[in-house]
Protein backbone atom coordinates (compact mmCIF):
# COMPACT_ATOMS: atom_id res chain seq x y z
CA UNK A 1 0.00 0.00 0.00
CA UNK A 2 1.45 3.34 -1.04
CA UNK A 3 1.02 6.35 1.21
CA UNK A 4 1.10 9.92 -0.01
CA UNK A 5 2.96 12.63 1.87
CA UNK A 6 2.02 16.24 1.18
CA UNK A 7 4.12 19.33 1.89
CA UNK A 8 2.65 22.81 2.37
CA UNK A 9 5.25 25.50 3.08
CA UNK A 10 4.03 28.89 4.31
CA UNK A 11 3.91 31.55 6.98
CA UNK A 12 0.73 30.41 8.71
CA UNK A 13 -1.44 32.17 11.23
CA UNK A 14 -3.82 29.52 12.52
CA UNK A 15 -6.23 32.19 13.72
CA UNK A 16 -6.71 33.12 10.04
CA UNK A 17 -9.57 31.01 8.71
CA UNK A 18 -8.13 31.04 5.19
CA UNK A 19 -4.84 29.54 6.37
CA UNK A 20 -6.67 26.89 8.37
CA UNK A 21 -8.86 26.01 5.39
CA UNK A 22 -5.78 25.76 3.15
CA UNK A 23 -4.16 23.27 5.53
CA UNK A 24 -7.39 21.29 5.89
CA UNK A 25 -7.76 21.03 2.14
CA UNK A 26 -4.10 20.05 1.69
CA UNK A 27 -4.52 17.37 4.36
CA UNK A 28 -7.56 15.93 2.60
CA UNK A 29 -5.41 15.30 -0.49
CA UNK A 30 -2.81 13.06 1.20
CA UNK A 31 -2.24 10.52 3.95
CA UNK A 32 0.26 12.68 5.85
CA UNK A 33 0.78 16.44 5.65
CA UNK A 34 3.98 18.24 6.56
CA UNK A 35 3.31 21.93 7.20
CA UNK A 36 6.59 23.71 6.52
CA UNK A 37 6.98 27.02 8.31
CA UNK A 38 9.03 29.63 6.48
CA UNK A 39 10.53 32.79 7.93
CA UNK A 40 8.95 36.21 7.42
CA UNK A 41 11.95 37.15 5.28
CA UNK A 42 11.50 34.16 2.98
CA UNK A 43 7.74 34.77 2.69
CA UNK A 44 8.35 38.42 1.79
CA UNK A 45 10.93 37.41 -0.81
CA UNK A 46 8.52 34.91 -2.39
CA UNK A 47 5.61 37.39 -2.47
CA UNK A 48 7.73 40.19 -3.86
Amino acid sequence: MTQTVGYAPGAYDLFHVGHLNLLRHARSQCDYLVAGVVSDEMAERAKG
